[in-house]
């Protein structure tokens, strides 16, 4: 499949050309979700570290890293990490590190999913050369050939080698939220970073259950009653199925 490069008021973004939703927007020469951006960078303390679940090619990585002390973007899907770590080497950042890596809720393995959730390739086969529009930020974890790595991200933050103090957060997990907000109970009670999260109809699946043999608690975690318990304020919408939680003081 041929690969698309734009450069916009971020940086440059290789892609590939058959990427639905988010190659479209970009292909205009926008940004990708400027307005989630453009936010975060005003609430958000950009002197400590952001996380990025769900990083996909770098939309929301590249703009980060101009701004924050260290990116760490996590990106499950083989393919599309490839192109998120030359997106990050071709806008050559080095305060990003960039994992091929589901963030979870216990260290181990996880799978992709075989079959597209939603856009006009919904319901088919996941394929990286297919000729059609392909929905790849949309990809969610399940039943698939493609194991991918998983940690969590007090895994990564609240080890004793290194206590990693996280400013910000933004989770795009595909109805995996629970599951990174369970890995990362620790960190978010130690550092109460700004948390961007994505909630909209897309929940974890029974293939995901099946697959890494959750347990109630995992999958019904509440994440807003969680973060509530911690002072967090009420949810607010930024645009989209994105909200923000913001700590009471920051």
């Amino acid at each position: 499949m041929p690969l698309i490069k734009v450069t916009n008021k971020y940086g440059k973004f290789t892609f590939l050309d058959n990427e639905e939703y988010i190659g479209r927007a970009l292909k205009t020469g926008e940004p990708w979700e400027e307005c989630l951006i453009s936010f975060v960078l005003k609430v958000a303390d950009t002197k400590k570290v952001a996380i990025d679940v769900g990083a996909h090619i770098g939309t929301h990585t590249v703009p980060y890293a101009g701004a924050f002390k260290h990116v760490y973007s996590f990106e499950a899907q083989q393919h599309i990490y490839e192109l998120l770590a030359f997106n990050i080497d071709d806008n050559k950042l080095t305060n990003v590190t960039a994992l091929n890596l589901a963030a979870g809720h216990l260290p181990g393995v996880a799978h992709i999913a075989k079959v597209v959730p939603d856009g006009v390739s919904v319901g088919k086969d996941l394929q990286y050369d297919s000729s059609a529009d392909v929905n790849y930020g949309g990809v969610q974890l399940g039943k698939g050939d493609e194991e991918v790595g998983m940690m969590t991200i007090d895994q990564l933050c609240c080890n004793k080698e290194a206590l990693i103090d996280v400013g910000y957060m933004k989770v795009d997990a595909e109805g995996s939220e629970p599951l990174v907000f369970y890995g990362a109970r620790e960190t978010i009670r130690r550092c109460r970073p700004v948390i961007l999260y994505e909630k909209n109809y897309k929940r974890i699946t029974q293939d995901m259950i099946d697959d890494m043999e959750l347990t109630p608690l995992i999958y019904n975690f509440d994440i807003e009653k969680f973060c509530g318990a911690l002072g967090y304020m009420h949810p607010i919408r930024i645009a989209g199925d994105n909200y923000v939680l913001m700590p009471m003081t920051l």
